[in-house]
């Protein structure tokens, strides 16, 4: 066992695991995803996740908003919450939270040093090493463990069956958000074989919502709610629905509608109509374990706290406004990588930019859907600095450039540069805007916007950890 012991330490050591995070996954998904590894893992440790009340969210996108939203709202109801999301923008604490702010480092430590670092070795000296995902995955729920916390929240990782987080036997509650072509690879080629891997957290006797709607990727959580013998809960079913008043860069206002009724003007912190559905499943998931924290979900203190957790939420890199100081418009930072996805940031800078155009800042993953997530974006950019962050699994810029100008073709097409770096890509987009006054969109990945966020806004880091 290694003597050392501070937060550096542990970011050293993390660092020399297998992260398929940054690498892609090689080969055999069913080899690479093996839940058994951190179910091991975790056994040896005292199965940390059977003392927690857990509630686990799978999806393409939304998952980590809701999961945020439902933390949120549970902390202002006065109970303590351990939230668990990936991957991270700057720190990688912001993936262990406690009471809606990062673990501290020294505690994250201890936790490490004195049970999980140890115990995932013995685990490789029996040729059983846990990969990164696997560590964090066992780290979050010893640290949740011994802080004792009133309600743990697991954000699924990749797909939900092969899931590290699918180790919880029963959670207090489930949900699916919605559904996309993502990681194709690996869960499959279309929208049904890719929502089955997502149903896979689905468990006998635990109640399930979810936000999706399109048949072919609803069938097959449908089905698996019956098999598990459980009521489906989502939009047209059970009664819940979100609609918006208005969407401007200072927020959402809203109402939900939930199976034990409605909440009118609601105030969410963050920009977007497709926040507002995250927001109806956080609050019906809140809703649903209300009791088993001895709250009252139908109280005027919990009306409070669900409309305080909703206004006070921090969730940053989705839809997020940022205006540097000089500048002539935000910059607006987002991790959209998806269609979906990009098509929602689209519409929503369509929304509150009326009539205006962006600077897109773009990097991307090589494993995405590229000329679907140019194709959404191309409406609304003034212009396309394509770039990429370091890392094996980036695209080429060029290649980012070349789905740019495709999608340009037939309508007025954006002027599209390529750089090699995101500081290259930065200093373009302050000239571009310096002489045009035109906002700047960052999207593409989550790496990406880590990276602008760290070198534009410096201040913003104390926000994430």
């Amino acid at each position: 066992m290694t003597s050392a012991t501070g937060y550096d330490d542990l970011l050293v050591w993390l660092h020399g695991q297998t992260n398929y995070e940054r690498l892609g996954i090689p080969g055999s998904a069913a080899a690479a995803l093996d839940p058994t590894r951190c179910r091991d893992l975790l056994a040896r440790l005292g199965d940390p996740q059977d003392g927690l009340r857990v509630v686990h969210i799978a999806g393409s996108k939304g998952k980590g908003t809701t999961a945020a939203l439902l933390e949120a709202i549970v902390a202002a109801a006065g109970r303590s919450t351990g939230l668990f999301t990936s991957p991270h923008l700057v720190d990688l604490r912001e993936r262990i939270r406690i009471d809606v702010a990062p673990v501290r480092a020294a505690e994250l430590a201890a936790a490490a040093f004195e049970e999980v670092i140890p115990t995932a070795t013995a685990l490789g000296e029996a040729g059983r090493m846990p990969t990164f995902f696997e560590v964090l995955t066992a780290l979050g729920l010893v640290v949740f463990r011994r802080r004792a916390v009133d309600l743990a929240i697991l954000e699924v990782g990749l797909g939900g069956r092969l899931d590290a987080t699918n180790v919880v036997a029963r959670p207090v509650a489930t949900a699916i958000t919605l559904i996309d072509l993502e990681h194709t690879q690996i869960l499959g080629e279309d929208l049904a074989t890719i929502a089955r891997e997502k149903a896979g957290i689905v468990k006998p006797g635990v109640p399930i919502a979810t936000l999706e709607t399109d048949a072919a990727a609803r069938g097959p959580i449908d089905a698996a709610a019956v098999a598990a013998g459980v009521p489906i809960v989502g939009p047209g079913v059970g009664g819940l629905q979100a609609s918006v008043t208005s969407v401007s860069l200072e927020g959402t206002r809203l109402a939900v509608s939930t199976p034990l009724g409605r909440r009118d003007g609601l105030e969410l912190r963050l920009v977007g109509r497709h926040h507002a559905d995250d927001a109806a499943l956080a609050i019906h998931l809140a809703e649903t374990v209300a009791p088993a924290l001895g709250l009252d979900p139908s109280s005027p203190a919990f009306d409070a706290a669900v409309r305080a957790g909703l206004k006070d939420v921090r969730w940053p890199a989705r839809f997020d406004p940022r205006t540097p100081e000089g500048a002539p418009a935000p910059w607006i930072v987002d991790t959209a990588h998806t269609r979906r996805s990009a098509a929602a940031l689209a519409a929503t800078f369509a929304e509150v930019l009326p009539g205006r155009r962006a600077v897109l800042v773009v990097g991307i993953a090589a494993d995405k859907d590229l000329a679907a997530v140019a194709a959404a974006l191309a409406p609304i950019a003034a212009a396309v600095i394509a770039t990429r962050t370091d890392g094996p699994r980036a695209r080429a810029p060029a290649d980012v450039g070349a789905a740019f100008e495709a999608a340009g073709k037939g309508r007025a097409a954006a002027l599209v540069s390529v750089t090699e770096n995101v500081d290259a890509a930065i200093a373009a987009a302050e000239a571009w805007q310096r002489e045009h006054a035109d906002p700047v969109v960052v999207t593409g990945s989550v790496y990406l916007a880590g990276d602008v966020i760290r070198r534009m806004f410096p201040g913003a880091v104390g926000e994430l950890g």
